[in-house]
This record gives structure tokens, C-alpha cells and sequence, in this order.
């Protein structure tokens, strides 16, 4: 019989700091998840002027104590670069256009995969 972990572990915080329509944001976290442990960041600077277009960019990484496997993208490690803008339509409605620019710490005899991706959302909120 095989005994796995069942430990389920996930700490974090982040801090977020504004002046003016500008803004900055800093996030880290740990998980263990049964074998697996992850930690990773992210940092985010936007500008956020009241009641029109916004902007920001984030960047963010994961790290893990998996032994990349050439063959198994799925245990590279991932960073992501998004660049998005917001554009309030109405009173609790808006919408966002982003690009994310996904990459990862490829293992030699690995092949990074291309999976950048632009999408458009329409959010609304009271």
C-alpha cells in the first residue's frame, strides 16, 4: 500500500499602496498540497484615475519543488506577464481587454510552449 500526503496548506498575503490614480501591489504565497509545494509572487503597477480608462501591468511567477520533466510542460514553472486596460461603461458596469504573455523555466531537452492570449471581459458589479 502507498500512503500519500493529504496536507493541504496555502498561506499568503498582499499589500496594496495608492497615491493618486496610482497604485501598486505586491503579493506572495506558500501552498503544500500533499507533495507538492508551490510559493510564488506577484507585483502589479496600475493607473486607476476615477471614473475612466485604466491601465496596469503584472507580472507573476510560481516556483515548485517538482523536478522539471522535458516531456510534461505541466511541471515547468510558470511565469506571466498581463497587460490590461478598463474602461467603465456605466455605473457598475465595465469592460477589460487583457494580454497575457505566459512563459516558463523550460529543462534542457524541453520545448517552451507559445500560449500568450488576449481576451476581452464584460464584468458587472453593485
Amino acid at each position: 500500500m502507498t500512503h500519500a500526503s493529504t496536507t493541504h496548506n496555502k498561506y499568503g498575503v498582499d499589500a496594496t499602496y495608492g497615491v493618486g490614480p496610482w497604485v501598486g501591489q505586491v503579493e506572495a504565497y506558500r501552498a503544500t498540497l500533499g507533495e507538492v509545494e508551490l510559493s510564488g509572487y506577484s507585483l502589479l503597477a496600475g493607473f486607476q484615475p476615477k471614473d475612466q480608462w485604466r491601465a496596469y501591468v503584472r507580472y507573476a511567477s510560481i516556483v515548485s519543488n517538482l523536478s522539471p520533466v522535458a516531456t510534461y510542460p505541466s511541471t515547468y514553472d510558470p511565469q506571466q506577464l498581463t497587460i490590461g486596460v478598463v474602461k467603465p461603461l456605466f455605473k457598475g458596469v465595465w469592460i477589460e481587454c487583457d494580454y497575457e504573455r505566459n512563459t516558463q523555466r523550460v529543462p534542457v531537452g524541453g520545448k517552451e510552449i507559445q500560449d500568450g492570449i488576449f481576451f476581452v471581459e464584460l464584468f458587472t458589479g453593485f
